[in-house]
């Protein structure tokens, strides 16, 4: 971990900021989104982090994943500070292995954060891939937010291995074709090396994340029709009423269809339902996570794998050929009004560099506020 000075601060930093209404760092352009200091939204996260009674080390783990998403424009960053995602609550303990194998082990989050058991999870399944050639390590009893999953297999990537992590998370999803929530939001992530840097896929299977919902709650924004439904099964647009007892859809939903001269819609969110029940199963049911009455039992599961190339032939080889695969894809022949094939995570991952070149991050006036709250608490 890197060494700092900011436990030493005693003020909040400056209110450095100016407008990016129009500028494309921005990841929406909105009257009240501002260009934040990095370094000022560094010190405001490490103070607020601290205050909530995390250790140093534990701040450290919690920063980075928070700016790893805001950088992004991820749903998984600054957000989840005001709506209280990193309270902790009584009784909690570290993080434990009480089942260890060469090549496996299960933790015990005994409630801590769930970045945290992840963190540890991560670092775990490395350790034994580069050891035994593959790593697979459960989590449960957690339940609180693990961060984006791009920012753990990011990290398995630049171990020079392949990571794939599952997380569950409570009743938010409705099975295809249910109105009531039954699965998680449920993100898988797959993170692998290539010759021009770490590929990253990072995908909730519900059709839109907790955290964006509560985002367009926020800003007082609607969703699309397709989103969810509220408490009674009704489809709306009010990201509110899905968050208050309604259901996430799974993504995946409608695709347009020509059968004999006539054009309709066929249903495909069986799709997006069969990878979260998958979810459900491998990252929770798996590794020891409750599958029923989630949210009350308060134990989410998560499964890390980390696998070594060079355990099935040469890594070199392997990351040539990754690299060959994305550059087809690249070049592929783009459908009519596509401009350009964007491989999964490559916008995301341009804007961060945009801003980690500006020296700033977008982020709404309000949110901004409520984070210098936080920190001066």
């Amino acid at each position: 971990l890197r060494s700092r000075e900011s436990s030493k601060r005693a003020q909040l930093p400056s209110m450095r900021r100016q407008s990016v209404q129009a500028s494309p760092l921005s990841p929406t352009s909105t009257s009240d989104t501002e260009a934040i200091p990095i370094s000022d939204l560094r010190g405001l996260l490490e103070q607020a982090i601290r205050a909530l009674g995390y250790s140093e080390e534990e701040t450290d783990v919690i920063v980075e994943a928070i700016l790893w998403s805001q950088l992004r424009g991820n749903s998984q960053g600054v957000i989840k500070i005001p709506s209280g995602a990193f309270a902790i609550p009584p009784g909690t303990g570290p993080a434990v292995v009480v089942q260890d194998s060469p090549v496996s082990a299960s933790i015990d989050g005994q409630q801590c954060l769930g970045m945290l058991a992840l963190h540890k999870a991560t670092k775990l399944a490395v350790a034994k891939a580069k050891q035994a050639g593959v790593g697979i390590v459960g989590i449960n009893n957690t339940a609180s937010t693990t961060g984006a999953l791009g920012h753990w297999v990011e990290q398995i990537a630049d171990a020079g291995l392949v990571g794939i992590i599952m997380c569950q998370s409570p009743e938010y999803v409705a099975p295809h074709g249910s109105t009531e929530a039954i699965f998680g939001t449920n993100p898988i992530a797959l993170g692998c090396p290539s010759d021009g840097g770490p590929v990253i896929v990072d995908l909730a299977t519900s059709a839109q994340s907790w955290y964006s919902l509560l985002e367009a709650k926020e800003s007082g924004q609607a969703v699309g029709e397709d989103i969810g439904y509220d408490a009674r099964g009704e489809p709306t647009t009010d990201p509110g009423s899905i968050l208050d007892g309604g259901a996430i859809r799974t993504f995946d939903r409608h695709a347009p269809c020509h059968r004999h001269r006539t054009e309709f819609f066929l249903e495909l969110s069986y799709k997006g339902s069969a990878l979260a029940l998958l979810v459900e199963i491998l990252g929770g049911a798996l590794a020891g996570g409750a599958v029923v009455g989630k949210a009350a039992a308060r134990n989410w599961g998560s499964l890390v794998a980390a696998v070594d190339p060079a355990a099935l032939g040469d890594a070199a080889a392997f990351s040539s050929r990754v690299s060959a695969l994305l550059r087809r894809v690249k070049a592929a022949r783009p459908a009519p009004g596509v401009a350009e094939i964007r491989l999964p995570g490559e916008s995301s991952a341009e804007l961060a560099e945009r801003c980690r070149a500006a020296g700033v991050v977008p982020m709404s006036s309000r949110l901004y506020e409520q984070l210098r709250a936080a920190a001066s608490a």
